[in-house]
């Protein structure tokens, strides 16, 4: 039967999952060299909601 031939037996689905999250890992590696937190932050959260944080801090949030 022909699609047996075409199936991945498990070795080699483990194998593809393998490189597929060893060239993630390098591309997560390479991509996130950040050296502040605050670039990290801008990427986790949309421009508005920054803005607005900012705002309320500004208009008179609690000072620590």
């Amino acid at each position: 039967m022909k699609l047996q031939h075409n199936r991945l037996r498990a070795g080699d689905s483990v194998q593809v999952a393998c490189a597929v999250l060893e060239n993630a890992e390098c591309l997560v590696q390479r991509d996130t060299d950040f050296t502040r937190a605050e670039d990290l932050i801008k990427i986790l959260e949309p421009e508005e909601l920054l803005s607005q944080n900012s705002e309320e801090n500004i208009s008179g949030g609690e000072n620590y």
